[in-house]
């Protein structure tokens, strides 16, 4: 409608409704596939809201709190490039196999930790949570993994917002520059947008890491990062907040779904896969994905497509990485049958990634056309 308005000058009122209508989440049992969400909606006349305000937690001794400490200390951990397997494979809702975060605990208890006490009331979030951290690492390249959770009564830790920074992209992203080992770098990082409610008794939590495997590349060296803390390095979590009283709003009308594959033909699943795998001995995590579907339309056209993906990274040696990825696409169509097959893998060294791709087209189960790339790119601290 928004669209509508502007591009074909339809008066259809969008811009006399709120600037902003919004579902607030508020906590749900993390699961990867849920059915529902709990929370409500909410409008804004106008946005940002004019009553919001920032709620400071200042990073403690494992503690989040509203007040300063006044000595400065350091927090240190290592680079461990396999961690982030309890995380999402995706920031937005998605289908099997691409999936929403899970409990993070396993992945917490190998981070940073910083925890609020139990809340008293409520506090609604709206907009971009933000850090504020103060860095220091023993390589040139770093990776800094945010993560903001609700801790429930139980224990449970449920994902609100992430927020990720290659830490050679501190001033920028068009001109990287490396760290320079044992400096101290204040470093502001902003987290994905939210809308949250904290329930009372719940706890808020920061966890801080160096890798989100298989979503982002692992950097290169091994490495051990300190967080400073207190005194003049005041690391901290900055919210966006609103008071809680806000009227519920109704749901918005959204369109409905267009009329189901099935109505017209037959659609056939395959068997999605998500497995992560740890190998002990080679003391590697690999994520294996794969999902794909038959489309059998009327008049004997039949559509195939599939996507595989199986990544590893190794503790131990963290520029090693690599990753294999293969997709599939066959036509059948009135006795022909055509296959189109990509597949690629990335491998990585300290200095750069390997590329190799290729793309084998079939017409009738005879080779039709063939391409292949092979090539090699600096990293450029990355």
């Amino acid at each position: 409608r928004f669209f509508d308005h502007w591009l074909k000058e339809e008066q259809n009122g969008v811009m006399d409704e709120p600037a902003l209508t919004w579902f607030r989440r508020q906590y749900t049992e993390p699961e990867p596939f849920p059915d529902r969400l709990n929370g409500a909606w909410h409008s804004e006349a106008n946005y940002p809201p004019p009553d919001r305000q920032e709620q400071t937690f200042y990073l403690g001794e494992q503690t989040l709190t509203a007040a300063k400490t006044d000595a400065s200390t350091a927090d240190a951990y290592i680079h461990r490039p396999t961690i982030g397997g309890r995380g999402s494979l995706c920031y937005g809702g998605g289908a099997p196999p691409n999936g929403l975060s899970r409990d993070l605990r396993p992945d917490e208890a190998l981070s940073l930790t910083y925890t609020s006490a139990p809340l008293q009331a409520p506090l609604d979030v709206l907009g971009f949570p933000q850090v504020v951290l103060y860095m220091q690492s023993s390589a040139p390249v770093a990776h800094a993994v945010v993560r903001l959770t609700d801790v429930a009564p139980s224990g449970v830790s449920s994902q609100v917002s992430i927020g990720i920074l290659n830490l050679a992209h501190r001033n920028g992203h068009a001109n990287p520059q490396p760290l320079t080992p044992g400096q101290v770098y204040q470093v502001p990082i902003s987290l994905k947008a939210t809308g949250y409610r904290f329930l009372p008794g719940h706890r808020i939590r920061v966890s801080i890491a160096s890798a989100y495997w298989p979503v982002i590349w692992p950097s290169p060296y091994v490495a051990m990062h300190k967080l400073h803390r207190g005194g003049h390095t005041p690391s901290r979590l900055v919210l966006p907040t609103l008071p809680t009283d806000r009227p519920v709003a109704e749901p918005p009308t959204f369109k409905t779904s267009p009329p189901r594959l099935i109505d017209v033909g037959e659609y056939l699943y395959e068997p999605p896969v998500w497995q992560i795998i740890e190998d002990v001995i080679k003391q590697s995590v690999t994520v294996k994905l794969y999902g794909g579907d038959t489309v059998i339309l009327p008049h004997g056209v039949t559509l195939f497509n599939s996507e595989k993906l199986e990544m590893t990274a190794y503790h131990q040696q963290p520029a090693y990485a690599r990753m294999y990825n293969e997709v599939i696409y066959k036509l059948r169509n009135h006795g022909y049958e055509t296959e189109i097959r990509a597949t690629g893998s990335i491998h990585s060294t300290v200095d750069a990634f390997h590329i190799d791709i290729q793309l084998l087209v079939h017409l009738n189960g005879n080779r039709f056309f063939e391409k292949s790339w092979l090539e090699s790119i600096p990293r450029q601290l990355l």
